[in-house]
């Protein structure tokens, strides 16, 4: 399995006793949604390992504590410390309407309500408190906030995200103002 295919789920924190398991930390809107889970893949060095889940048991809203096939003790247990835990993209629960998964988007047509047509996402960057859609208009970089106030419709069928950004900032990564102009 490549990382490419996966999301990154969360991560086992520390083990937890003396008989192998481990507490884990699951960052998830749905913890719970993931309290059944059969299997995992730990990221240990660069490859994804798949460990199978013997129990899960949740301690907390996002703490877990989960014991998994093959390991048996405390010492096993923290081989596995700060692992980081991944699931196949496939394993992510279906989402409809305006709601989506930041990969999901990437290869949509970013459509501003004023502006029209900007170009293809090509990556969603993450800030504290701040989700911009980076998209590409005729190789000029425009950076859209993506939030409850700016999302007016994520159409899936066609592949397009129409959002109503403030008035001016598409403009401001459009205009040539870095270039000298002619006063002649």
């Amino acid at each position: 399995m490549k990382i490419d295919d996966c999301f990154e789920l969360g991560s086992v924190i520390k083990p937890h006793g003396l008989k192998g398991a481990v507490s884990i930390y699951i960052d998830a809107d749905d913890p719970g949604y993931y309290s059944a889970l059969d299997a995992v893949f730990l990221q240990l060095g660069s490859a994804l390992v798949p460990h199978f889940v013997e129990s899960i048991d949740r301690k907390s809203v996002n703490q877990f504590k989960v014991k998994f096939e093959g390991v048996e003790s405390e010492e096993a247990a923290n081989l596995l410390r700060k692992a980081k835990i991944f699931l196949p993209l496939a394993a992510l629960p279906k989402l409809s309407g305006n709601k989506f998964y930041f990969h999901e988007i990437i290869g949509f047509t970013l459509v501003d309500e004023s502006f029209g047509e900007v170009g293809e996402i090509v990556e969603v960057l993450e800030y504290p408190g701040n989700i911009l859609a980076r998209a590409m208009h005729n190789e000029k970089e425009v950076l859209a906030p993506i939030n409850d106030q700016t999302i007016i419709k994520l159409d899936r069928e066609k592949k397009t995200f129409l959002v109503n950004v403030p008035e001016g900032l598409i403009d401001m990564y459009l205009s040539d103002e870095g270039e000298e102009k002619d006063d002649n």
